[in-house]
């Protein structure tokens, strides 16, 4: 079930990634096995959800997380894949890069526009605190009428495997710190820029969270 990626590394830096993988579609106890686990989770906890579009995360478990946030006060963070962003309502925050967003919304995403952009993520998917990623540039977030820009913190890059998956991990980090949404962002950008500077997909340590 699990896809082999091939990196393609050269002076210590990744040129390409080929993955070859075959897609599933859950069997029906699978996916009931999943209702009971997410039936589980308590009001004001949070899910965090990677979607790589493989086949787990089909249609009706997206729309059961979704009724749990709408109904049961559960949040969840989510790294949408392109093709089921449109599923992802009331999040308390989505995470697409810019050409996901771009696809999604029909716009070019641009420095002029970022504020009209985060306004029509929000509206769209009704996103509590929307997000887009912007790769060596940082992100752009939205919290109300407040908008942010955020640098990336990465000097230089080597590899960008999981760097998306530590920002995300990062976001939930902060939050569980108590950190309102930017900070929260900032504290996970710091993290996925420490991730790109090592080959390989890199896990934080214990020094790495307490020297941020």
């Amino acid at each position: 079930i699990l896809p082999l990626k091939t990196r393609f590394i050269s002076s210590g830096q990744q040129l390409l990634r080929t993955d070859i993988e075959d897609k599933f579609s859950l069997s029906r106890s699978s996916v009931d096995k999943t209702h009971k686990i997410l039936d589980a989770i308590k009001p004001n906890e949070t899910i965090l959800i990677s979607d790589y579009n493989k086949g787990y995360l089909n249609i009706e478990i997206i729309n059961h997380i979704v009724a749990l946030a709408r109904n049961k006060n559960v949040e969840y963070i989510c790294d949408p894949h392109p093709k089921n962003i449109n599923f992802f309502n009331y999040a308390y925050s989505i995470t697409p890069n810019k050409k996901e967003a771009s696809e999604f919304l029909q716009m070019v995403i641009n420095k002029n526009n970022y504020k009209q952009v985060l306004d029509k993520l929000e509206q769209d998917l009704k996103i509590r605190y929307p997000c887009i990623t912007l790769g060596s540039e940082g992100c752009i977030a939205k919290n109300k009428d407040q908008y942010i820009h955020i640098p990336s913190e990465s000097k230089e890059v080597f590899d960008v495997t999981g760097a998306g998956d530590t920002l995300l991990a990062g976001l939930l980090k902060g939050k569980i710190l108590g950190k309102n949404i930017f900070e929260a962002l900032k504290y996970a950008n710091k993290l996925a820029g420490l991730s790109v500077s090592y080959i390989g997909a890199y896990i934080p340590s214990k020094s790495d969270f307490e020297n941020l």
